[in-house]
C-alpha cells in the first residue's frame, strides 16, 4: 500500500497532521508533517507488518472508541503502535492489565497506597465506609462532608448545611452503587463498590489553585497542571514550578490563566518533588493533590487521564511526555506472550526501541 493509498485509507490529508496548537484558542492547527508518523525504515518488515495489520484490525474491532478518538482530536489514532500521549492512553486501555491499575483507580485502596508510601503528606479524613448510605450516622449526613463511591468518576457530592438532605443523599448513594462507570477502562470493572464519606477541605480558590496536578512517565515528572475550578482558570507549570506558554483543553482562553506567583511556582515544585514516590515502578500516572491552606493534600492517581480527551498547554510537552512514556515498562510489553500476541508484543518492543533511539538521551533538549 503506497502512501497516498495509506492516507486515504486514514482519512487524513496527505501532508497533513492535526496537532496540539501552541496557539491560545485554538485547538488544533493543520502543519505540513507527515500525515501518518512514519515507520522507521530501520524496523524490520516482519514487524511493520504486524503492526499495520493490528491497527487495522484494533481500528474494526474497536470502532466506537476509534471514532471518538477522531471526534476529539481530529484524525484517526493508531491502537497498535500509538505515537503520541493521547494513543497511549488509547492503547493502555486496549491492552495493558496492570493489577496495580486497580488500587490507583480504587479511592479506598489509593487513600491506603498513598498513606503507607507518604505518610508525611495529609490526606482526607474518612469517616465513614459501607454500601447503604441509611447505615451511616445521621450527624455525618449533615455535612460538611463529601460523598464519594470509590469507583466513581465525577460523582462525588458535597454537603454543606444539611444540603442536601439525608433522604436526597441516601437515594444518590443507591444509584452510585448501582452505576458502572468507565467501562472501557479496565480497572474500574474489577473494583468492589463501595461508599465513603469524606472530611470536606475548604479548597483554595482566587489566587492559588484548588488541584494540582503532576503527570509522571517512567518515574519523571513531565508537567505540573494546576487549576482553580471555582474561579476556571488555570496554569501549567513545568516541574521546577516554571510557567510554561499556551492553554489547555479545559480552559483555553488567555483570560483563563491562574495568576502565577511565587508560593503556587513553590507547590508546583514539591507536587512534582512527592509524585514520583507513588508512580514508582508504573509507565505513567497522574498524581493528583489538593490545595487547602496553601498546603498539599493527597488527591487521586489517575490511570487513565482524562480518558484521552485531554489537550495539553501546548506541542513540547506533548512531545516531552510522549518521549517519556516508554511503553516497554508496561504491565503488557513486561509480561511473556505467546501466539499472535506474543507476534504483537515483539513488534510493539521492538518499535518502541526505534523510536527511544532516535530521540535525544538528555530530555531537557526536548
Amino acid at each position: 500500500m503506497g502512501e497516498s493509498a495509506l492516507c486515504t485509507w486514514l482519512s487524513v490529508p496527505c501532508e497533513e497532521h492535526p496537532l496540539i496548537n501552541s496557539t491560545p484558542g485554538s485547538a488544533f492547527r493543520r502543519q505540513k508533517v507527515c500525515n501518518v508518523p512514519r515507520t522507521s525504515s530501520r524496523l524490520a518488515l516482519h514487524h511493520r507488518l504486524v503492526l499495520l495489520a493490528a491497527r487495522l484490525l484494533l481500528t474494526l474491532r474497536h470502532r466506537r472508541l476509534v471514532r471518538d478518538f477522531r471526534r476529539v482530536h481530529g484524525y484517526l489514532p493508531d491502537p497498535a503502535r500509538p505515537r503520541s500521549y493521547v494513543e497511549k492512553i488509547l492503547w493502555r486501555k486496549l491492552f495493558d492489565r496492570n493489577p496495580r491499575f486497580v488500587t490507583f483507580t480504587d479511592k479506598l485502596a489509593a487513600k491506603a497506597y498513598t498513606a503507607e508510601r507518604l505518610p508525611e503528606l495529609p490526606l482526607p479524613e474518612t469517616l465513614w465506609t459501607g454500601k447503604r448510605l441509611d447505615e451511616a450516622p445521621a450527624a455525618l449526613l449533615a455535612g460538611p462532608i463529601v460523598l464519594k463511591a470509590n469507583n466513581g468518576c465525577g460523582t462525588n457530592v458535597i454537603v454543606e448545611d444539611g444540603k442536601p438532605g439525608a433522604e436526597e443523599l441516601v437515594a444518590r448513594g443507591r444509584e452510585l452503587m448501582a452505576a458502572r462507570w468507565r467501562r472501557d477502562e479496565w480497572a474500574y470493572g474489577q473494583i468492589e463498590p463501595m461508599l465513603f464519606l469524606e472530611q470536606w477541605l475548604p479548597l483554595d480558590t482566587g489566587t492559588m489553585p484548588m488541584d494540582i496536578k503532576v503527570y509522571i512517565a517512567c518515574g519523571i515528572p513531565a508537567n505540573v497542571w494546576t487549576a482553580d475550578r471555582k474561579g476556571q482558570r488555570s496554569l501549567t507549570l513545568d516541574p521546577e514550578g516554571n510557567p510554561v506558554p499556551g492553554r489547555d483543553s479545559g480552559y483555553p482562553r488567555e483570560d483563563q490563566a491562574l495568576p502565577f506567583s511565587p508560593q503556587l511556582g513553590a507547590l508546583a515544585r514539591e507536587a512534582a518533588a512527592l509524585a514520583p514516590v507513588l508512580a514508582e515502578g508504573i509507565d505513567f500516572l497522574r498524581v493528583d493533590f489538593l490545595v487547602s491552606g496553601g498546603r498539599l493534600y493527597a488527591g487521586e492517581l489517575t490511570v487513565y487521564s482524562s480518558s484521552g480527551t485531554e489537550r495539553l498547554a501546548n506541542r513540547q510537552l506533548e512531545r516531552r511526555l510522549t518521549h517519556l512514556w516508554d511503553l516497554r515498562e508496561s504491565h503488557f510489553l513486561r509480561q511473556r506472550h505467546g501466539g499472535l500476541k506474543g507476534l504483537y508484543a515483539n513488534a510493539l518492543r521492538a518499535a518502541e526501541s526505534d523510536r527511544m533511539s532516535g530521540h535525544p538521551q538528555d530530555i531537557s533538549a526536548i
